[in-house]
């Protein structure tokens, strides 16, 4: 990825559905989410649902214990360069 470019959300996809296990705990369950950032950059801001979810320090990956709905998210790099997807968890 070159200098100056926004982070892009590698996972999950845009419009990805989730469906849930019944009887397996949400620990097991978790959705990952990754970014891939520009080498200029060192922290991603990570918003979930236009929340603040996540702040990382060189951290392109977490996880995600996942709720039902419709969910935004958006992950914002130290100059302010945003990147967003959508997902639905069932």
């Amino acid at each position: 990825m070159l200098a100056g470019e926004a982070p892009v959300i590698t996972s999950p996809e845009n419009n990805a559905v989730y469906i849930l296990r019944s009887g397996v705990p949400l620990d097991f369950q978790k959705i990952l989410f990754e970014a891939s950032a520009a080498a200029d950059n060192r922290r991603l801001f990570w918003f979930l649902d236009d929340e603040l979810f996540s702040t990382a320090l060189d951290e392109s990956r977490l996880f995600y214990k996942p709720h039902p709905g419709n969910h935004r998210l958006m992950c914002v790099d130290d100059y302010g360069r945003s990147n967003s997807t959508t997902f639905h968890v069932q």
